[in-house]
């Protein structure tokens, strides 16, 4: 399969309408969460393109034939400059479980390290259980949950995080 993963940035021409539109696809069409997920998401990543620091922040994207079907992102955790956080983190359905999904992660943790960054955080939802799995195979540990109303939807909301080391 022709899958490139590619490092990028948030205002390159396509990439927010298309992390934006792997989004809406999974969690609208399949979840059920509504059109203001995907706002968000979309208003996301304008808010994220506006303020990103080459330094502190970045994206990764996985692609074939040119079209973006994985994402995620590395991005500065104001007030707390030795935490990063990981968002937009996706692979399309039809590529999940070759991979592609482990390299993304794979990258931005190595940006991470190379940062300087301390620790990593992230937040899911509990019912995205392969999600989870990646990340605690990748050392991440769950330090809080809690229950959410959002988009529509009744949701446990998961913090987890990843001290690094050197």
């Amino acid at each position: 399969m022709d899958i490139e993963v590619i490092h990028t940035f948030p205002n390159t021409h396509g990439v927010i309408d298309q992390i934006t539109t792997l989004h809406e696809l999974f969690f609208v069409c399949n979840l059920g969460w509504g059109e203001k997920f995907k706002n968000d998401v979309k208003s996301y990543l304008e808010n994220f393109s506006s303020r990103f620091d080459k330094k502190k922040d970045s994206l990764w994207v996985a692609k074939r034939n040119n079209v973006i079907i994985g994402s995620i992102a590395v991005d500065s955790h104001e007030g707390f400059p030795s935490c990063a956080r990981i968002r937009v983190f996706i692979v399309d359905f039809r590529y999940q479980c070759q991979g592609i999904g482990g390299e993304l992660l794979t990258n931005a943790l190595n940006f991470c390290k190379f940062s300087g960054y301390q620790k990593i955080e992230l937040w899911t939802f509990d019912n995205l259980s392969q999600a989870k799995r990646l990340y605690l195979g990748y050392g991440f540990s769950k330090c809080e949950e809690r229950e959410v109303s959002y988009w529509g939807a009744s949701l446990i909301e998961q913090l987890f995080f990843l001290e690094l080391t050197s």
